[in-house]
């Protein structure tokens, strides 16, 4: 059987992130959890505490965690090397959020690995083509500095008025230049990737650690930056363009939409591995009818091994 270490990003709702552990827990996997900073002491030691007793549980360096800057990427870094340098080999490394949920019971979702062995699975579409402003390009060539960005929420003129300046003033200054000639992709933040194409992203930004400086002021390098080193990388195609989630939009915002009881049939009968966003604080059927649903999926399996 495969090995596979989940890399977990996390901030909020410890009882739900509990119960996505629990559902993950299995001797063939292992979770490095990254806890963003900002969520506070309590947080941190509520979720220590209740996942002490879990020997496959690893709890990594916390960073402040922002939406359209760096920090996602370095908590993933962090989390992706610290699987890397244990000593462990992992065939598979999957990145998840607190608020994902597997559709299917872990037994399930690894013997689906075992079958596509090899197989990286990330979404992605070539800059120039996929459906951003400057076809992607805008996030890559003008300097980005959170603290200069319109915040969410922050509604003040000075904050309005900043934003503003520095939107025209960015676009004035010499575009930055990518340090390489890698083809340039994007598309959504979470993946499963292959203990190959995981060892050839570490090799190279230690070879290149230029990369990885550049998207320091990349907007969003999260969608971009391992998009971009796996479809450059010697794997790339060995690249299926699926992220294995479900998510679905009711709006225009940025994010997915939180997942409720109606939304069920959609879930199950997807082709995903994963779904997301859930909140238990707004609707907990939903998580207890995916729960009922891996119930029966493994009093099936049980009967079939039986025949």
């Amino acid at each position: 059987m495969i090995r596979v270490a989940f890399i977990l990003l996390v901030h909020q709702n410890p009882e739900q992130i509990i119960r996505l552990v629990n559902k993950l827990d299995s001797p063939h996997t292992d979770l490095y959890i990254h806890i963003d900073s900002r969520a506070g002491k309590t947080f941190s030691l509520k979720l220590k505490e209740k996942l002490e007793n879990k020997k496959n549980v690893y709890f990594i360096k916390n960073y402040k965690c922002y939406w359209g800057d760096f920090s996602l990427v370095r908590a993933t870094l962090e989390g992706l090397r610290n699987a890397a340098n244990a000593n462990i080999k992992y065939d598979y490394y999957i990145l998840l959020s607190g608020q994902d949920y597997p559709i299917y019971p872990i037994e399930d979702i690894l013997n689906f690995l075992e079958k596509n062995r090899e197989k990286s699975f990330i979404e992605y579409t070539k800059f120039s083509e996929i459906n951003w402003y400057e076809g992607g390009y805008a996030r890559t060539k003008y300097w980005f500095f959170r603290r200069l960005q319109r915040k969410k929420g922050n509604p003040s003129l000075l904050n309005k008025a900043v934003s503003k300046t520095w939107s025209i003033v960015r676009k004035k200054l010499p575009a930055r230049r990518f340090p390489n000639d890698f083809q340039l992709y994007g598309g959504s933040q979470w993946w499963c990737l292959t203990n190959e194409a995981v060892q050839f992203i570490l090799e190279y930004l230690r070879e290149y650690p230029r990369f990885e400086k550049f998207f320091h002021h990349v907007e969003i390098p999260d969608e971009i930056f391992f998009q971009t080193l796996v479809l450059n990388s010697p794997y790339k195609d060995k690249v299926i363009n699926d992220n294995l989630r479900f998510m679905i939009w009711r709006d225009t915002t940025s994010s997915p939409s939180i997942l409720i009881d109606k939304d069920y049939n959609s879930i199950v009968n997807s082709t995903s591995l994963f779904a997301r966003k859930f909140d238990m604080k707004k609707d907990t059927k939903i998580l207890k009818l995916i729960d009922d649903f891996h119930f029966d999926i493994q009093n099936l399996d049980r009967e079939r091994s039986k025949l």
